[in-house]
């Protein structure tokens, strides 16, 4: 799992799996690499990910899970957008009023 206060969704699920499974050994990761990925595949490791990693390596399978839990997402770009990102930005903000 990524590692502790990344994300207070990823803490709440970290907590749930120590308090329903607690024999369960979390290995932190403090990011997601392709190795990352590999590593999970040659030591059988389960990892918690998004459905956006389901093609990333294709010894391994993802399988969505049923939970309350949701990830917010947000846009990250230059202090200095082109004219074309800033009117996507933009275009965003417009949609969250």
């Amino acid at each position: 799992m990524p590692i502790q206060g990344v994300s207070e969704e990823l803490d709440t699920f970290r907590e749930e799996i120590i308090r329903y499974y607690p024999s369960t050994r979390i290995i932190d990761s403090a990011y997601y690499g392709v190795d990352t990925f590999a590593m999970c595949e040659m030591n059988s490791y389960i990892l918690i990910t998004q459905p956006v990693y389901e093609d990333i390596h294709p010894n391994l399978i993802t399988v969505p899970l049923q939970t309350g839990a949701s990830m917010p997402y947000g846009l990250v770009y230059t202090k200095e957008p082109t004219a074309a990102a800033a009117k996507f930005i933009h275009a965003v903000k417009e949609l969250r009023s």
